[in-house]
């Protein structure tokens, strides 16, 4: 059905997608109609029986746009669209979805003061803008019927756009307030945003260096600290070096692909670094792998300034901010789940076991106000915990489990055979902190591990709250992020969901009066467009686990060893 899906919305683009407005039939549709050979042959695929296959969606002549920047603005409403029809559709049926993007059109205003547009008023041949579905990505014919009232009211949208507003100005405030009236965490990026919010998970090109404002009023600028072995390191640039100008030829970005590459023919620029933001310095010290920047330094003990040509690398975010042994306790402050997340675990664990000469009493991952990330970084971090040879069964090997419009798929596994789990602690006692915000894949390990018996959860109060999963879809320019699933947690039969509910500490701690927010921490269930909690059935559950008696006193005594106070402290 993807593959499909991509076939349509290219071809929309092209500015060939057939003139439909509501559902139509294809037996009924030909290339007289705007409808290409290859679009009709890919929409009759659907269908192993070659019976006619009827479509949903919304197109509209394409010269009623002014410019090409508004028909490029509304393919790309309809192909966002579309992937919610073909995704989304999963977790909220076609009625409840059509209402909330109709009260999010709605609230946009241009229909409340004019009427419905004809369809007669819209010609029916020429090139079209718009997009299209298949009628069986819809359960009932109550979503369909009610997809077609959204598609319509979309329809009126273009033609109003035309007259009045701009289709890239409809488009844009219907992307902003549309999608985020679907779930709080739906949302549409350009090229760059995408960069710039994958970057944590997936890594950018740059030079490797932390950066600050200067504290010497003698010297502004920007003060840098490399990251061992980083591009900049290698390049001779040294902890307390004072960056006082950048220098660097521009980056083109394309707005169709958001590729980044240098613009070799323009000339260098250097601009002073004495009253830029952070960043600014950030943008140009960042750019396309291996490619170079030149910045000026000033040194403690030297005259002159010092001109130093970096070539750019992949530069992966450090997620374990912190690691440390007390006392025969591992204690890592895990900020967030990406490419470095597993390695950067394991690294510290290996560096604090021969620190301690030995194995670990046991370790304190330190999960507050961790964001999550990826769910395949996280099912590899509980396989790095949970050992295979504990469960007698694959049931009750089961961690994570996706639900879809009711429907309960096990997604990952203990006994992943790509994967299996080995426990690099060798079964010492595991803690798990949370707090408000942690979020996410942070609270997938947090819950996982408690249901499985394997952690005990520490925190002041629950976590976030919040159990469904997105997917990025790239899109023609930029990339959409859609909620595709809820997840569960828990052995098959006995799964538990997250969503709205979060993660409940086996131990609360005491709140330092100094940390104490001003307002209430805000959680999941707070936002009015929350999904609501999926409610399996646990009657048939026959796997049950718990922390063994000796690992929960370990985890008390860790807490006293890392400062953290039990509310009760028996």
């Amino acid at each position: 059905m993807r593959k499909v899906l991509c076939i349509l919305i290219a071809l929309a683009f092209m500015g060939i997608a057939p003139a439909v407005a509501g559902d139509v039939p294809i037996q009924n549709l030909g290339p007289g109609d705007g409808l290409p050979q290859e679009l009709l042959d890919a929409l009759k695929g659907l269908n192993a029986n070659q019976q006619p296959v009827v479509v949903r969606g919304v197109v509209v002549p394409s010269k009623l746009f002014r410019t090409i920047e508004d028909q490029r603005a509304w393919n790309r409403l309809g192909e966002i669209f579309a992937n919610y029809a073909m995704f989304f559709h999963r977790n909220l049926t076609g009625t409840e979805m059509a209402s909330r993007f109709e009260k999010a059109l709605v609230a946009l205003g241009p229909l409340k003061q004019v009427p419905l547009i004809l369809k007669s008023r819209m010609p029916t041949r020429g090139p079209m803008s718009g997009f299209i579905v298949p009628d069986d990505v819809f359960a009932a014919k109550d979503d369909q019927e009610a997809w077609s009232r959204v598609t319509k009211l979309l329809y009126e949208y273009a033609y109003y756009a035309t007259n009045e507003w701009t289709g890239e100005e409809v488009a844009g405030q219907f992307i902003t307030e549309g999608l985020t009236s679907l779930t709080p965490h739906d949302q549409a990026f350009t090229p760059k945003e995408a960069r710039q919010f994958e970057s944590m998970f997936i890594g950018f090109g740059g030079i490797g260096m932390e950066i600050k404002k200067s504290e010497d009023p003698a010297l502004p600028g920007i003060a840098g600290s490399p990251i061992p072995d980083s591009p900049s390191a290698k390049a001779g640039v040294q902890t307390g070096d004072v960056v006082v100008e950048i220098c660097a030829k521009p980056v083109k970005e394309d707005a169709q692909t958001g590729t980044a590459k240098v613009d070799e023919a323009a000339p260098e620029t250097c601009r002073s670094t004495a009253n830029m933001p952070l960043e600014n310095a950030v943008e140009l010290l960042r750019g396309p792998i291996n490619s170079t920047v030149r910045v000026i330094v000033r040194r403690a003990g030297t005259t002159h300034p010092l001109p130093i040509v970096i070539t750019r690398d992949e530069i992966q975010m450090p997620l374990v901010k912190e690691a440390k042994l007390e006392s025969g306790y591992g204690y890592i402050r895990l900020l967030a789940y990406g490419k470095t997340t597993v390695s950067g675990i394991i690294a510290a664990v290996q560096k604090m076991k021969a620190e301690n000469k030995g194995p670990l009493k046991g370790l304190l991952i330190d999960e507050k106000n961790n964001i999550g990330g990826d769910l395949e970084v996280v099912h590899a971090l509980l396989n790095t915990f949970l050992a295979a040879s504990h469960y007698k069964d694959n049931e009750s090997a089961v961690t994570i489990s996706e639900e879809h419009r009711g429907k309960i798929q096990a997604t990952h596994s203990v006994r992943d055979p790509e994967i299996p789990g080995v426990d690099i602690l060798n079964g010492a006692p595991l803690v798990v902190e949370v707090n408000a915000g942690s979020a996410s894949a942070a609270e997938i390990f947090a819950g996982v591990c408690q249901i499985h018996g394997r952690c005990t959860v520490v925190g002041t109060e629950p976590s976030f709250g919040k159990g469904t999963v997105q997917v990025m879809f790239p899109l023609q320019s930029g990339k959409v992020k859609i909620t595709v699933a809820q997840y569960l947690i828990g052995p098959r039969g006995c799964e538990k969901p997250v969503q709205n509910i979060g993660i409940i500490p086996d131990i609360l701690l005491k709140l330092d009066e100094k940390k104490k927010p001003e307002t209430p921490p805000w959680h999941e269930k707070d936002y009015p467009n929350a999904l609501l909690t999926s409610t399996p059935s646990t009657a048939h559950c026959k796997y049950h686990f718990s922390v063994p008696a000796e690992h929960q006193k370990a985890a008390r005594e860790m807490l006293k060893v890392f400062g953290l106070e039990p509310k009760d402290p028996t």
